[in-house]
């Protein structure tokens, strides 16, 4: 389930539902970017230094699991983990974005898990929903970015050695053996925007052939995001 337009007052909005995952997305901006904001953009785009200019537009998530989204109880106050995680699809979703239209302005995009069922496929649903969010609030981009996930398990037989949108017990029951695959992806342009890895891959050509699966399962949700974005016209 993916439906866009959920929050009257964001500029874009998206709910995804994937199996037991729950997710809504919000999007800000463009909008006057904040003095730290704009110094930290500045820097950034620059190399360094102390204008305040910066010559696109800044692209933030935060990221945050709602208390109840999973086993354990979450804390109300963002933790490293989930910083880490916006920062991942913040840099996943920026390459699609048009920022040099909006050089002295900021995007947001606020992601609330509502339910979570495993962290890659978590990881990779948001991406997708945010992505919708993006489309949703009219903001020029140059593609939609889909996303899929996988780990891949060297020791399980042939037949079973890559697992698609890993659920919480997946992961948990390979931990230590699986390498785990996020990909974020222009369907229309054929480019990854972000390959994010967790583990090591035995080669290369084990890592090109898992990257083609993977970008082949995010083909598919990107056929879901325009049917979305199409309905909340």
């Amino acid at each position: 389930v993916l439906r866009a337009g959920m929050i009257a007052k964001a500029n874009g909005s998206a709910y995804l539902e994937r199996d037991k995952i729950k997710i809504i997305c919000a999007v800000h901006g463009p909008r006057q970017r904040t003095a730290a904001s704009g110094a930290s953009a500045a820097a950034s785009a620059t190399g360094g230094g102390s204008t305040t200019y910066a010559p696109v537009a800044t692209v933030t998530c935060e990221f945050k699991y709602a208390p109840f989204a999973r086993n354990r109880r979450q804390g109300y106050v963002r933790d490293n983990n989930e910083r880490h995680l916006g920062t991942l699809v913040a840099d996943a979703l920026r390459p699609a974005i048009q920022t040099a239209l909006y050089p002295k302005a900021e995007i947001s995009l606020f992601l609330t898990i509502l339910e979570e069922d495993g962290e890659l496929a978590t990881l990779a649903a948001a991406m997708l929903c945010a992505s919708s969010a993006l489309g949703d609030a009219g903001i020029p981009c140059f593609d939609l970015v889909s996303a899929a996930c996988l780990i891949y398990l060297p020791n399980a037989p042939t037949a079973s050695q890559i697992c698609i949108d890993p659920s919480a017990s997946d992961e948990e029951a390979a931990v230590g053996e699986q390498v785990g695959l996020v990909v974020a992806w222009m369907p229309s342009r054929q480019q990854t925007t972000l390959v994010h890895i967790e583990g090591q891959f035995a080669s290369t050509k084990l890592a090109q052939e898992l990257l083609q699966v993977a970008t082949k399962q995010a083909d598919l949700g990107s056929a879901i995001m325009r049917k979305a974005l199409l309905e909340d016209v």
